[in-house]
This record gives C-alpha cells, structure tokens and sequence, in this order.
C-alpha cells in the first residue's frame, strides 16, 4: 500500500511514485473544484472548534445545536426516548421483555477444610445442577473464587436465584466469607464503563 502525502507544494523528487503524483493531482484538483466543502463553516479549524465544543458540553450535560435529545441507556448505545422497537429487534437485543440477568459473586475459601480445585469442582457442580454458566475464577494465593453467574442457555436469573446462590454458599463449611451483588444487565453490564 502507498503512503499518500498531501501536501502544499506538489511533489518534485524523482523518488516519489507515480501514484503518489497522481493523488496530489487528483487532490488538488477535487480542491479547486469544490471550495466550498474546504472553507468556512467547512473548514478544517470551524470543524475542529465543533467537535471540541460538543465533547465540552456531553461532559458537562449540556444539549449543542438542533440534536435530538439522547439518553445513554447503555454505555455504547444511544437510544432515544419513547423509541419504540419491534419485538424482533428488542430479542435480538436483549431488550425489554427479553433483558437478561446474572450477579456477580465472591467468595473465600477456608484453606484448612478444603483445597483450591477441591472447592472449584463443588462449585462448578452445584452452577452446572442449575443450568447456570459462570464466568470467573480464583487466585490460589488469595483462596478467593469470583466471577459472574448468569444462566447458561439463554434466559435470566431471578431474585430467588440470587437466594438460593446465598443459602448454598452458607451451608458449605468450607466457605469463610462470600458476597454476593444485585442482579445486573447480563449483556449490558457495568462492566462495559
């Protein structure tokens, strides 16, 4: 691929390419016939100043301009008030009534009781007896084991989940300490921040 300089003076050395004389060629003459597009309201600094000036006020909350307002339902996603999606699109975006949740969950082991891998597989049991998927680990040093359950094929999981996660923890004794988070966004996650 060739490297492209666009430049104000046109290009005078023998080392330089064809093409690259060729791009200058075709540059300058698309700028001698359109400017318009490169001057004024157009230009490169008026373009620059714009885009400062709305970064500037979506820091500070402010609306610029004739834009319609947004709100950031998801941090990659703008979506607009009262914009009314048909049921496929919502699916497929796990939106509404098709929205999915998983928490996030810590425990500690207590190393005297159990090992690491020991305490691991009784784990990943009781997650695989529910249909749940886990997205985690531990650290063998800290005797920790963390991550996020959510459901494995598809689905959410529910306050009672959450409960009954908590009462399953509680009765093993291997278990020191554990915390367990509100339920969140499965797809949508604070994660994405």
């Amino acid at each position: 691929m060739n490297n492209v300089n666009y430049t104000a003076t046109e290009p005078t050395t023998r080392r330089q390419s064809g093409a690259m004389r060729s791009a200058y060629c075709t540059l300058r003459c698309w700028r001698a016939a359109n400017p318009d597009l490169i001057s004024g309201d157009n230009s490169a600094a008026a373009l620059l100043a714009r885009i400062q000036a709305e970064r500037a006020a979506a820091k500070t909350g402010e609306q610029t301009g004739n834009q319609p307002h947004l709100i950031r339902s998801h941090p990659m996603t703008e979506v607009q008030p009262h914009k009314t999606r048909s049921r496929r699109l919502r699916k497929k975006l796990h939106l509404g009534e098709f929205q999915e949740f998983g928490f996030q969950l810590t425990f500690v082991l207590k190393p005297e009781l159990v090992s690491f891998e020991e305490a691991l597989d009784r784990w990943l049991a009781f997650i695989e007896s529910q249909g749940w998927g886990f997205g985690g680990g531990g650290a063998l040093s800290g005797r920790e084991i963390g991550g996020y359950l959510c459901q494995f094929a598809g689905g959410t999981l529910t306050e009672s989940d959450r409960e009954q996660t908590t009462k399953w923890l509680a009765s093993q004794p291997w278990v020191a300490s554990h915390q367990i988070a509100p339920l969140s966004d499965a797809w949508y996650g604070q994660w994405e921040a």
